[in-house]
């Protein structure tokens, strides 16, 4: 991989972080809820995302920064594995594994229907 490659995916991935923690944070704060909804629905939309663009193969600079990049960033999978187990941890063993399967299942059924979205666009 080029350096300007990787200076791409790294911009991408610093304002993918950012976005994360800004939009999760509104959020959960929003919500008041002790479910992580946050992160929940910042992994449903990056996987949203990730269909569409899986669906244009963007092979150029921009792809590699937007995927690799802000999406790689934007997403959250640590977070989710973190919560579930503290979940666990705390005696809420079927919030943690609601939790993950949520999130699975949802961040499946979110890049299919961007993928899906787009074959309908063009």
């Amino acid at each position: 991989m080029s350096l300007i490659s990787l200076v791409a995916v790294g911009c991408g991935g610093a304002l993918g972080a950012l976005s994360r923690c800004i939009l999760g944070t509104a959020i959960q704060n929003r919500l008041l809820s002790s479910f992580p909804w946050g992160t929940l629905i910042v992994n449903v939309l990056s996987c949203f995302f990730a269909g569409c663009f899986l669906w244009l193969s963007l092979d150029n600079l921009f792809g590699l920064m937007a995927t690799m990049g802000f999406l790689g960033g934007f997403s959250t999978l640590s977070t989710v594995n973190f919560e579930s187990v503290e979940f666990a941890f705390h005696g809420h063993t079927v919030k943690g594994v609601v939790n993950m399967a949520t999130t699975y299942i949802c961040a499946f059924a979110s890049a299919s229907l961007g993928f899906l979205v787009m074959s309908m666009l063009a």
